[in-house]
């Protein structure tokens, strides 16, 4: 095989190998990306302003979007 056909294939090869290891990057780096979102940090002053329930059978229609009321914890 002649030298030049030689250098070919293994700029050929090496090339594959650099795409190959530049694909597996980019693959980790969107699977970090698409990582579930972590819950907020409690935040104390926003839980302090929430309203208490007025009595225990309430069903949660007065409580803000998203607050856990009584009907959690069935």
């Amino acid at each position: 095989m002649p030298v030049f056909e030689r250098s070919l294939i293994t700029l050929l090869d090496e090339t594959e190998r650099r795409l190959e290891e530049t694909e597996g990057r980019n693959t980790q780096e969107e699977m970090e990306e698409d990582a579930a979102p972590q819950e907020s940090e409690f935040d104390k002053e926003e839980a302090e302003s929430v309203p208490l329930p007025e009595n225990d059978d309430d069903d949660g229609k007065n409580w803000p979007y998203g607050a856990d009321g009584p009907s959690a914890k069935r």
